[in-house]
């Protein structure tokens, strides 16, 4: 005859009917609570002493392994790289608020890419005026954690963020320094600095300044795009107002040290793409544009387009897959914003 009983998730048990351990009294004695929460009289389910102490260890050693995960609760994942583990975020149904940027260093923000080191951090920055620096903003309150300054660097109009891996699969941060509302200027950069191991205020030095040249003419942009891979693919994306943008591809030597190069297109893009965003499982991108979004396959120019619904909330220029890829965030310029997720296609 089978044994049967119950273990109750990680609540406390205790006595009989629970299921709970009594001092004294030997698993597998007639009447006697069995271990962790099963009762087994022996009339029904004789066991012996050693049965019953292997069984009990057994189901002692799950109990633990159980209240372990238990701790852990909805605050991690386990399918993710170790540095990737972070708060689990559910992916809503439509385009909903999180939480409200109320920092007011922050009233135009013009990049948003999700920290695969940091999980919950979302690097942002302002568009043209400020002075070159990254903020670490909390993905579940908006709070501004760190404020990251680029040392000896002269920003112009800062457009776009985004995160990248190094030869070594060490996370970098690419900081675009890309606008041209003119469309006049003879080059645009890129900096690229290694990933802060620990969120708090700091100066960092760059690793490298990347001049760009387009091949053509001079345009302005607004996204950037890095593949999440070492040393992965570097797209530029322009933006323009009435007319198709185009993904500008950069050349590899643009993971060396400083240096100049010089991108052409390699497909075409909606016209006003304010910004752009590789999913960190490296299967999908997307493109922002003031009226909404759309998803690709692979990398650009892309397959399989799909349209994402991300609501309307202003002139948004900031838009970035979770951590996790599960879902995306955007936010919009302005003071007091509302930082939304909006649900994958």
């Amino acid at each position: 005859m089978t044994c049967v009983g119950s273990i109750a998730g990680c609540s406390a048990v205790g006595g009989p009917a629970g299921g709970g351990l009594t001092a004294g009294m030997p698993w597998g004695s007639v009447g006697s609570p069995g271990p962790i929460g099963f009762d087994i009289p022996d009339r029904l389910c004789p066991v012996t002493h050693r049965l019953a102490r292997s069984v009990g260890a057994t189901i002692s050693a799950c109990l633990l392994m159980t209240v372990a995960a238990c701790a852990q609760g909805e605050t991690a994942t386990t399918d993710l790289p170790a540095e990737s583990r972070g708060p689990f975020v559910e992916a809503p149904s439509g385009p909903e608020e999180v939480c409200r940027v109320a920092d007011p260093r922050l009233p135009e923000i013009s990049g948003l890419a999700a920290s695969t080191q940091h999980p919950g951090i979302l690097w942002t920055h302002n568009d043209s005026g400020d002075r070159a620096q990254l903020f670490a903003l909390d993905a579940l309150t908006c709070e501004v954690k760190a404020v990251i300054r680029l040392r000896g660097v002269d920003a112009w109009d800062t457009e776009a963020v985004a995160v990248g891996r190094d030869a070594n699969d060490k996370p970098v941060l690419w900081f675009g320094d890309i606008g041209d509302n003119t469309a006049t200027a003879s080059s645009v950069r890129l900096y690229r600095l290694p990933e802060p191991a620990q969120i708090k205020d700091q100066t960092l030095t760059v690793a490298a300044t990347i001049t760009v040249k387009y091949a053509d003419e001079p345009y302005n942009a607004e996204a950037l795009l890095v593949e999440p891979s070492p040393e992965g693919r570097i797209w530029i994306v322009t933006r323009r107002q009435s007319a198709q943008g185009a993904y500008y591809e950069l050349p590899a030597s643009a993971w060396g040290s400083s240096t100049t190069v010089t991108v052409r297109a390699v497909g075409s893009v909606p016209a006003l793409t304010t910004d752009a965003t590789f999913a960190p499982n490296g299967e999908v991108y997307a493109l922002r544009t003031y009226f909404g979004a759309t998803q690709f396959d692979g990398t650009p120019p892309g397959n399989n387009s799909q349209s994402i619904d991300v609501g309307f909330t202003g002139q948004s220029e900031a838009l970035t897959y979770s951590y996790d890829s599960r879902l995306l965030y955007t936010i919009s310029e302005g003071v007091n914003q509302p930082l939304i997720k909006v649900p994958l296609p």
